[in-house]
């Protein structure tokens, strides 16, 4: 996750020096920088956040679906190993949704 926030941090201070270094006209106001900056900053953020989300959802169905193929097979031949497995995974999607 440290990499995963200091790839945000450098991107967001690459667009921050963007930014400013397309604004050729020097009589520009600070705070149409600032709005400006805000709404690009605004849509990267939802852009992150719907990629995290995607992440998390994908991660939860693979989960999902490796709980379903051992609960079938352990209602044919029961073994400890596939019980303890269904239980990890049971612990690691509750561990997720909350």
């Amino acid at each position: 996750m440290l990499l995963y926030d200091y790839s945000v941090n450098n991107k967001i201070k690459t667009e921050i020096n963007k930014l400013f270094e397309t604004d050729e006209n020097k009589d520009t106001m600070y705070q149409n920088l600032w709005d400006t900056a805000k709404a690009v900053f605004r849509g990267k953020f939802m852009a992150l956040n719907a990629y995290q989300r995607k992440q998390e959802r994908s991660k939860i169905d693979t989960l999902m679906s490796q709980l379903k193929e051992l609960e079938k097979q352990e209602q044919t031949i029961s073994k400890v190993s596939r019980r303890q497995e269904v239980t990890k995974i049971r612990a690691e999607l509750k561990k997720m949704e909350t």
